[in-house]
């Protein structure tokens, strides 16, 4: 039996919240950074999981160039886009980063300034 986050279709929409984070995090300026710690504070510690899996994916795509080989359903023209101009160390560095991130939200701290700092790293690691 699929979890209930499947079966309800709401998975999708978080999967949608990512890819339009990691869009609007890409080629933008630092606006962007804030506007997109709001959509995580819908559901920090799922959202960054997924945005966590995604920047991971695009560095794995960087190497490999092989969708196969890619954790999360193909988003070709996230890939495509980011391909290019992908700085795998700065991507290596984001990874981590948001790992240690992501564990203070289990902590006595504002959830919005964790998910603004994780948007940061990422904007930083696509720009």
């Amino acid at each position: 039996m699929p979890c209930s986050l499947c079966s309800r279709g709401i998975w999708d929409n978080y999967m949608q919240t990512a890819r339009d984070i990691i869009k609007e995090l890409y080629g933008r300026d630092r606006l962007a950074v804030f506007q997109a710690a709001e959509k995580i504070e819908t559901q920090p510690e799922l959202i960054c999981g997924i945005l966590e899996t995604m920047l991971r994916d695009i560095l794995i795509y960087s190497y490999s160039h092989q969708e196969k080989d890619l954790a999360l359903p193909v988003y070709p023209d996230l890939l495509q886009e980011t391909r290019d101009r992908a700085d795998q160390l700065r991507l290596s560095r984001a990874v981590q980063e948001v790992d240690e991130l992501r564990r203070y939200y289990k902590r006595h701290v504002n959830s919005l300034l964790v998910s603004t700092n994780i948007s940061y790293k990422i904007w930083e690691a696509l720009n």
